[in-house]
């Protein structure tokens, strides 16, 4: 849990969303390693979805902190 979940993606200033960025990529890179180890993931899926949302809104929002070595997390999008 991020401890910037509570609030809107629109009302985030931008060190919040690079925390927040942060600690949702280790979330989603953590879950992705124990799913394909076929390790009883540490979420639901529905968890996970939203995770993913999340980080994918607050990337649109501040583009200029998106990770540029992404393409592999998300299937179609392109590198930078």
């Amino acid at each position: 849990m991020t401890p910037y979940r509570h609030i809107p993606i629109n009302h985030l200033t931008k060190e919040q969303a690079k925390e927040e960025l942060t600690i949702l990529l280790a979330e989603i890179v953590r879950y992705q390693e124990r799913y394909k180890e076929q390790i009883n993931p540490p979420i639901i899926d529905n968890d996970y979805e939203a995770i993913k949302e999340r980080y994918q809104n607050i990337e649109k929002k501040f583009p200029d902190l998106a990770y540029e070595s992404w393409p592999f997390f998300w299937p179609g999008k392109e590198m930078k």
